[in-house]
C-alpha cells in the first residue's frame, strides 16, 4: 500500500484541543474515525480515503478536499492563516525599517 501524499496539510482540532496537520490519506482516516459528528461529507471523505488505501487510482488533491470538506462540516477545521502568525515574533518599533535612516552607511 502506498501512502499518497497532499500538499498543503488540513489542519484539524484533536479531541484535546490540540492541532493536528494531515497529509496523507492515512492519517486522515485516523482523525474521521475520531469525530462524532458524521454527516454526508464525512461519509465521502472515509470511502475516499479507503478506496486510496486500498490501492484505487484516486488523486491525493481529491481525498485532501474531501477531508476538508467534512472537516468544515464537523466543525474540526483549523485555518493554517489562524496558526501561521502567532508564532511570528513582534518587531520593536526601533528595529523597523525607517526610510530616512540609512544605517549601512555608518
Amino acid at each position: 500500500m502506498a501512502t499518497h501524499w497532499f500538499v498543503p496539510l488540513v489542519f484539524v482540532k484533536t479531541e484535546t484541543g490540540d492541532r493536528h496537520g494531515c497529509d496523507n490519506a492515512r492519517a486522515a482516516l485516523e482523525q474521521l474515525k475520531r469525530w462524532t459528528r458524521r454527516g454526508p461529507r464525512w461519509h465521502k471523505a472515509v470511502t475516499l480515503c479507503l478506496s486510496d488505501l486500498e490501492g484505487d487510482p484516486i488523486d491525493p488533491q481529491v481525498v485532501r478536499r474531501a477531508f476538508e470538506a467534512a472537516a468544515k462540516e464537523a466543525k474540526m477545521y483549523l485555518s493554517p492563516r489562524r496558526t501561521r502568525g502567532r508564532f511570528l515574533p513582534k518587531i520593536p518599533w526601533f528595529i523597523q525599517y525607517d526610510s530616512n535612516i540609512d544605517f549601512l552607511e555608518k
